[in-house]
C-alpha cells in the first residue's frame, strides 16, 4: 500500500478528505496492477472477462441499526471478450453502463431463505490435524 500512496501524498495530505484520498488513490493502484496483470495472463486469453473496481465505504450505524452500512463506488472496468476485445471503462462510463442495465435479477436469492436453509443443514464437523 506504501507503494500504491507515495507518489499520490502531495494530493493526499493537501485534500479536505485524506483518508478518502489515500483510498482512492489507492484503488487506482490496485486497479491498474490487477487488470494489467489480467491482460498479461494467458489463462484468461478467449474468455469473456469484467474485472470492476472501487471503493467500499463503511458508515458507521445508528444506535438502532445493528449493521455497519456498506457503499460500493465503482471505480473503473476492464472488460475483455473472449473475441480478442479488451477495453477499460473509466468511471463515467462506468457508471452510465451499470445505470443502463436492468434493476432485475431473475436468479436473485432470498437472503432469509438462503440463511434458514445453512441454519437447517446437519452439522458438519472438521477434524484438523495439529
Amino acid at each position: 500500500m506504501e507503494q500504491n500512496l507515495i507518489g499520490a501524498m502531495p494530493w493526499i495530505v493537501t485534500s479536505a478528505e485524506p483518508m478518502l484520498t489515500a483510498a482512492q488513490a489507492n484503488t487506482q493502484a490496485e486497479f491498474d496492477r490487477a487488470y494489467r496483470s489480467i491482460s498479461q495472463d494467458s489463462a484468461y486469453r478467449g474468455r469473456n472477462l469484467l474485472y470492476i473496481a472501487g471503493l467500499h465505504v463503511d458508515i458507521s450505524p445508528s444506535p438502532e441499526q445493528a449493521f455497519v452500512l456498506t457503499k460500493f463506488i465503482p471505480w473503473a472496468a476492464y472488460v475483455q471478450l473472449k473475441n480478442g476485445e479488451r477495453y477499460v471503462l473509466e468511471q463515467e462510463a462506468l457508471f452510465a453502463r451499470l445505470q443502463a442495465c436492468s434493476a432485475d435479477n431473475p436468479q436473485q436469492l432470498g437472503l432469509d431463505a438462503a440463511i434458514q436453509m445453512m441454519e437447517d443443514e446437519e452439522e458438519i464437523y472438521l477434524h484438523l490435524p495439529y
